[in-house]
């Protein structure tokens, strides 16, 4: 991307942010139609993962999903840039439904680890979470500076404490963990390290998975939360539940089965709000061959 390029894309960015949540969705319903309709590697990524883990359902089913699915993330998308400048009352207020508060409210007087897969919107949710505990969470920083900036400036302008991706970083969680704080970890990243990572089932279909946030879990006296935030009429239903309690376990490859039956939870409230474009089985341990065209 040229300096030109960041430019465009810096003045598109703050267009959007001006723009009314239902008319972005509308857009994002457009975007994702296009995407779906026209030949394309993203749609074929999104069909592959689909048929991987519902292998059951037939081809009109997957293929629902795929499109829908790009819908979602297209809104998703557009939407940032104008939850990036709301304030906090305003992102209360989107929040429409909320489900399991009371597991954040018992949890306090204690570090909590919240696991917020790449559903819904997860930027929502970080941004509601910080009306609500002190909330740090992991951010690597984006090749241009001037997007970098506004994309930064955006995730923290309610509070939330980003954490650099490495050895920083995790020792910045342990202290916010120590400190009674919360922690939001997106857990459906592929590993960027060999050792970062361990095969685990997703849908019954080994995948390269994060150990992170066993690693935080086990170190500490710490509660583990899923949490998600659905799209939904009027805003988003925000909602709260116990972890699996294999995540507590010692043992890596438990510990990452634990994790991915977590994402599955969250996906089982709407398939069609998840993040399938994602080429969450590349980078695998075993039969390392590509699972995508």
């Amino acid at each position: 991307m040229s300096v030109l390029d960041s430019r465009f894309s810096l003045w598109l960015l703050r267009l959007l942010s001006w723009v009314p949540l239902p008319l972005l969705r509308l857009l994002g319903a457009l975007v994702g139609l296009w995407i779906g309709y026209v030949p394309g590697r993203r749609f074929e990524i999104c069909l592959t993962n689909v048929r991987l883990c519902y292998p059951e359902k037939d081809e009109v089913w997957q293929q629902s999903v795929a499109r829908k699915s790009l819908i979602h993330e297209a809104r998703t998308l557009l939407e940032m840039p104008r939850l990036w400048r709301l304030s906090p009352d305003k992102i209360e207020s989107l929040a429409v439904r909320v489900s399991g508060y009371d597991l954040l409210e018992q949890a306090q007087g204690k570090g909590i680890i919240l696991v917020t897969p790449h559903f819904g919107n997860w930027e929502f949710s970080g941004l509601y979470l910080t009306g609500h505990v002190t909330i740090y969470s992991m951010y690597r920083p984006l090749r241009h500076r001037i997007i970098d900036d506004f994309v930064r400036q955006g995730r923290q302008h309610t509070g939330a404490i980003l954490a650099p991706t490495d050895t920083t970083g995790v020792r910045l969680l342990l202290r916010a963990l120590q400190e009674c704080h919360a922690v939001g970890i997106l857990p459906d990243h592929v590993p960027r390290r060999k050792e970062d990572g361990v095969m685990a089932p997703f849908f019954g279909v080994p995948a390269n998975t994060g150990v992170l946030v066993s690693r935080l879990a086990r170190r500490q006296d710490v509660v583990v939360l899923l949490m998600q935030a659905r799209r939904c009429r009027g805003g988003f239903h925000v909602s709260f539940h116990v972890a699996d309690p294999r995540v507590y376990s010692r043992d890596r490859g438990e510990a990452a089965a634990g994790i991915n039956a977590m994402v599955e939870a969250a996906i089982a409230e709407d398939v069609a709000q998840y993040w399938w474009s994602y080429p969450r089985f590349r980078k695998r341990l075993i039969q390392p061959e590509s699972l995508y065209p």
